[in-house]
């Protein structure tokens, strides 16, 4: 299984976000950005705060693929 953050990237392009502009606004930890970057899974709490501050669904955050 691997974690795809393409629809979070995907959606902030869109909105003129940026990972570093989450930080900023203490929607992510610095520590959450630098992973999501590099593809690595985060804390759900991070998810959830993307989520909430957006009032997006999970769905619209990450992807879940079978390796």
């Amino acid at each position: 299984m691997s974690v795809s953050y393409s629809p979070l990237h995907d959606f902030l392009d869109k909105k003129g976000y940026s990972l570093q502009k989450l930080v900023e606004l203490e929607v992510l930890t610095d520590f959450a950005a630098r992973h999501i970057r590099k593809g690595v899974p985060v804390n759900l709490k991070q998810i959830e705060n993307i989520c909430t501050y957006f009032d997006l669904s999970i769905e619209q955050v990450v992807r879940i693929t079978k390796d």
